[in-house]
Parts: C-alpha cells; sequence; structure tokens
C-alpha cells in the first residue's frame, strides 16, 4: 500500500532497514532506497515501500538533492513540465525544483494523495497532500530528524522514548480519535494536511500553506451553480482515481448511502461495461442495516458484489493485529468492519473507492446541536468562557462529561484536564477566518475529522482506498449549504481522524 520513511541527522546503521522491517506489511512488493548528506554534512536517507498498481519509482536523486514520495500525484505537470516517458515522475519533479530558487512554492503547488520529502541545500522539507489523505508522523530526537508513514517505524531508532502523553487519554476518550498535531506519544508529532515541515540545522518548523478557509472570501456565486460545481469536482476526483490503475478495476465498498453510492454511479459512467466488484457488510439478520439500498445500486449497475457479515467470532482473533496497525488509535466501532472489508477487498483490487468522509465534508454531524447551542448560549450555571467549546466536546456524545469518573485525579491534573481540551478548540471558534460560524465549524471537521485515511488496513496489498467526496470549501455565508469541493482525498480508516 505504499509507505514514506527516512531520517536526517547522524548517521546510523541499519537504521532505514529496520524502519522498513516495521513497515513491512506496507511493503508487499518491496522497498528502494535513496541516500546522500545535506550542505552542512548531516546524513539523509529515504525509504518508499512499493505499492502494487505502482511499481515505477518514487525516489530520486540529483547531486546532493534528494525526494521521494508516498501515494500520487495529480496535475504534476504544471510543476514538472510536459510527460517525458524516459523519466519518472520523481525524477522530473527534482529537476524542475532545481530549477526554482525556493522550494516551497512549488511543492505547495501539488495535488493529488501523497506524502514526500525533499532534500535541498542545508534542508530537508516534508510536505503532506491538502486534504490530508496520506499521513506521516515525525518526530525530532538527539538533533536527528525521524518520519514515517506509521508511528511504529519511528521506533526502529531505540532511543526515541515511547512515553504516553498525558492529555491523549482525555482527548481519545472524548473525540474517539486523538486531535490535531499531537498523538497518544509525548514527543511525535502528525504532520497535518496542506503543511509543511523545514527541518534545518537540528529544529523542525512547520507551516500551513493550504489554507482553504481563505475562500469564504470569494465572490459568491449564484446557488443554482453549486449542484454542477459539486458533480464536477467528483466526476474529475473519481477519473483521477480510476486513472491510478487503468488496467484493473478498482473495488467499491458499498453503504446504502448517498455518497458511496453516487461514487459507483460515476464510476460506472466513466467506465462503461466494466463490472466493479462492489463490498457491503452486515452485521446479522437480527441488526438493523441499509442492505436494500445496497442491492438497488448492485442491480442498477450490475456489480459483482460479496457480502461480509461481521460477527464477534470473525475477528476476535484479528483484534491484537487490527490494533497494532491503528498506532494512533481510532475508537470509532467502524474501524473493525473497515478492517475487514480493505482484508477482503486486496485480493482482488489494487484500489478501492467509497464514500468515506462525506459527512465532515458535507456539513459535519456536529453542526446542528452547535447551531442550537450557539443560539440558546451556555446553560443555567455554566462558566461565560469557554462553553460554546465545551458544547462542541459534549456534541460527540462520547466520554468527556465522565472523564472526571472514569481517569485518576492526577492524570487529569497532569493533563491540564478542561482548559487543554477548550484549548484544542479555541484557535477554531475564535479564528478570524472563516467568519461564519458554520464555516469555522467546517475548518475543524475538515482537518479533525477527516484526516485518518491512510490506515494501513489492507494488509498485503495497496487497496489504496480512495475517498472522491473529502474536502469541501468553505463558502461565504448564504451559501453555506451548497459545497464546491476543492481537493481529492483518498479514504481508509473511517469517514472522519476518523482521521485517512
Amino acid at each position: 500500500m505504499s509507505c514514506l520513511f527516512g531520517y536526517c541527522g547522524s548517521p546510523a546503521d541499519d537504521l532505514l532497514a529496520r524502519m522498513a522491517a516495521l513497515l513491512s506489511h506496507r511493503c508487499p512488493s518491496g522497498w528502494e532506497r535513496a541516500s546522500g548528506v545535506t550542505a552542512t554534512g548531516e546524513t539523509v536517507a529515504i525509504g518508499h515501500g512499493m505499492a502494487t498498481w505502482n511499481r515505477e519509482s518514487q525516489l530520486a536523486r540529483h547531486g546532493h538533492d534528494l525526494l521521494g514520495y508516498g501515494g500520487i500525484l495529480f496535475d504534476h505537470d504544471g510543476v514538472t513540465g510536459p510527460d517525458d516517458s524516459r523519466q519518472g515522475i520523481a525524477e522530473r519533479l527534482l529537476a524542475a525544483l532545481g530549477r526554482e530558487a525556493a522550494a516551497e512554492s512549488p511543492l505547495e503547488n501539488l495535488t493529488g494523495a501523497f506524502v514526500l520529502a525533499l532534500s535541498r541545500g542545508d534542508s530537508i522539507y516534508l510536505l503532506r497532500d491538502p486534504a490530508g489523505v496520506k499521513v506521516l508522523y515525525w518526530t525530532v530526537h538527539r538533533g536527528r530528524l525521524l518520519f514515517a508513514s506509521e508511528i511504529k517505524a519511528l521506533f526502529a531508532d531505540p532511543t526515541v522514548p515511547r512515553r504516553m502523553r498525558a492529555g491523549a487519554l482525555p482527548e481519545y476518550l472524548t473525540f474517539s480519535f486523538v486531535p490535531g498535531a499531537n498523538t497518544m506519544f509525548e514527543g511525535i508529532e502528525e504532520l497535518q494536511p496542506g503543511s509543511i515541515l523545514r527541518f534545518r540545522q537540528g529544529r523542525a518548523s512547520v507551516r500551513r500553506h493550504f489554507r482553504f478557509e481563505e475562500l469564504e472570501a470569494q465572490s459568491p456565486r449564484p446557488a443554482e451553480e453549486y449542484p454542477a460545481l459539486v458533480r464536477a469536482a467528483l466526476d474529475r476526483s473519481v477519473a483521477e482515481c480510476l486513472a491510478a490503475s487503468p488496467e484493473k478495476a478498482p473495488a467499491v465498498f458499498l453503504s446504502g448511502g448517498i455518497d458511496s453510492s453516487a461514487v459507483l454511479a460515476v464510476a460506472a459512467q466513466q467506465k462503461p461495461g466494466v463490472s466493479f466488484p462492489t463490498f457491503s457488510v452486515h452485521f446479522g439478520p437480527e441488526y438493523a442495516r441499509e442492505n436494500d439500498f445496497v442491492q438497488l445500486m448492485v442491480d442498477r449497475y450490475r456489480t459483482e458484489h460479496r457480502w461480509l457479515e461481521i460477527r464477534p467470532t470473525g475477528f476476535l482473533e484479528q483484534m491484537r493485529d487490527i490494533i497494532w496497525r491503528l498506532d494512533d488509535p481510532i475508537g470509532d466501532p467502524v474501524t473493525v468492519p473497515n478492517y475487514l472489508l480493505a482484508q477482503a477487498a486486496a485480493q482482488i483490487a489494487d484500489v478501492v473507492l467509497n464514500g468515506e468522509g462525506g459527512d465532515p465534508c458535507f456539513g459535519g454531524p456536529k453542526n446542528l446541536p452547535m447551531l442550537l447551542a450557539r443560539l440558546y448560549g451556555p446553560l443555567p450555571g455554566e462558566p461565560a468562557t469557554g462553553w460554546l467549546e465545551r458544547n462542541y466536546l459534549r456534541a460527540f456524545q462520547r466520554c468527556y462529561q465522565d472523564l472526571g469518573a472514569l481517569l485518576d485525579p492526577a492524570l487529569l491534573r497532569e493533563a491540564d484536564g478542561d482548559e487543554t481540551m477548550i484549548g484544542l478548540l479555541e484557535p477554531f471558534f475564535r479564528a478570524e477566518q472563516p467568519r461564519d460560524f458554520v464555516n469555522k465549524l467546517m475548518s475543524y471537521e475538515y482537518p479533525a475529522q477527516g484526516r485518518q485515511p491512510d490506515s494501513g488496513q489492507s494488509g498485503e496489498n495497496d487497496f489504496g482506498a480512495w475517498r472522491a467526496g473529502a474536502a469541501a470549501a468553505v463558502l461565504p455565508a448564504h451559501h453555506r449549504n451548497q459545497h464546491e469541493l476543492s481537493a481529492k482525498p483518498e479514504a481508509g480508516r473511517r469517514g472522519g481522524k476518523k482521521r485517512s
């Protein structure tokens, strides 16, 4: 399923190979490496796990400069120049960057589902795609930068400490995931969507370059134009994902909902005559299900459908492996069904299309209670400050209101309790942009709820799981319920950090 990993700093024997070994489930087709030194003499090593759907090298070297990426780049010709079959994309991209005085600006113009590492001059840069489809974790320890698609690979350096961050547990119990750049581990961060990291002389700085909230200032379009814009973006997204593996039909996950059904309909329109393999889950005849809606799509598009019945006896023996793959844990019940779906799809497909991510992109499930909270104001007796943030935390309907009963008081004090939880949300609610309240909610839903696609769940294969419905652009207030898609992400762990 491809991965990216590496380090910059003092040389370390076999460190890259040890990282690759911990990511072997992502490298069924092997891995490649490139190494060199920066202008200041620091060792740089980049590894890339090969995807089943793309055997082309995604590493390049020119002089002292190195580049590697994992995933897929869309519309790269604007940066690399016209296609040249004699060179791979990585080679063309590195050559194009070499002609630029500064590397960051052209890097910021790249779109797709990818993570990228570039060593140039005295710096190494890490980049994550605007929608956060692919994931990249990093840490700086003893002056050395380490980065990888999964946290476990960072521990290939035995000196990296394995300490749980005190605030991670109340965050996880509140959201069912750990939001933002922090992870469960102290000192280890997740590079945020649309962000670029620069590591130079032992120090790292991170800047978010993809600021979709600025689109709110654009002149509004007539309301009747937005459905066509959404359709055009969906058409383009599905086309780009289909192009990732043109010789082999992708699988499609069907839930019976609008998002996955729309993705299948567009794919079938673009590939007439292709019988797509489709997958759905159910939990037995005694439980509510949407099988009738799934069957409507199966019959209409004549897919090769497979039903997976999910029972505890079918996955309990795999629970340890499932948890091991979730370095950044997800407490959503859909995690196990998604894993089993991916495992089954990996047997017949290299890429999967689905509708994961539609909820946070098209409104988000927290919007209605938050609009009511803002309308009615703080509860009787509630402090005048932080009440809006507390309402948002309660809207997840997890364990926020029970943290005092669940956790040791000493741990809550170490984590700074409620103040830290509110502090996670204040930057979004207090920011000058976007101004409209629904857009403020969307500005949090997009990075925090749509950040966990790249889970590594398929095991043997790059099941890819392209999420065609994700990144919605924030729009002017009076058009806020019409969404123009601004990026084309991949799917994965859940529809929301519920992250790839």
